[in-house]
């Protein structure tokens, strides 16, 4: 999504590490919160 791409583009920015897939785990368990079993298979990722 939009705001993914954000998240990731704003580490680039303040120049700070930010690895792509804590980026996506977070948006991950932001868009699934009410899936408390996405959460673990996107973990086991």
């Amino acid at each position: 999504t939009v705001t993914t791409a954000c998240m990731f583009l704003a580490g680039k920015v303040e120049e700070t590490t930010v690895l792509l897939r804590d980026v996506i785990v977070v948006a991950h368990s932001i868009i699934h919160k009410r899936d408390p079993v996405s959460a673990e298979r996107i973990k086991q990722w």
